[in-house]
């Protein structure tokens, strides 16, 4: 399933490669621009809703939206600079691959707070099977080694 929106624009990914413009017929084109900050995003979710933090994250929690955009700004500016003609070979990218790594190693670390958004404390933690009480569906605590008839 695709996502509804990116956290970023093209116009954002711009703002961080003053040397290149992404129009439908450049190398890469928009909509491949687009593609990228559409897989950063998904990168970023990915990695939010392992911190617990409900995603994606919703454009009304204003500080919060505006700093995962900055982030998918980053990445996807990453990822267009390293399709052009020139790839490897710019300026730009070891600058924006040492921003990218640093993101994601700082959500990896859970060093990071999304100012404004609350944590699922149900839902989002690890091996989530059932509501809280799970007595509800028959399940003991107990364990047995022994044939089950």
């Amino acid at each position: 399933m695709s996502r509804d929106y990116a956290y970023a624009s093209v116009g954002d990914v711009a703002l961080h490669v003053a040397v290149a413009s992404w129009t439908a017929s450049s190398r890469p084109n928009a909509t491949q621009v687009h593609n990228y900050l559409l897989d950063v995003s998904d990168q970023l979710d990915s990695k939010l809703a392992a911190l617990n933090y409900s995603v994606p994250v919703a454009t009304g929690a204003t500080q919060a939206f505006n700093l995962v955009n900055a982030w998918a700004a980053v990445g996807g500016a990453m990822f267009a600079v390293a399709a052009l003609p020139q790839g490897d070979k710019g300026v730009h990218l070891p600058f924006l691959e040492r921003q990218w790594t640093s993101i994601l190693t700082m959500l990896d670390e859970g060093n990071v707070t999304l100012p404004g958004v609350g944590k699922d404390t149900v839902t989002g933690r690890v091996r989530f099977g059932g509501p809280p009480d799970s007595s509800a569906f028959g399940a003991s605590p107990y364990f047995s080694r022994g044939q089950i008839e």
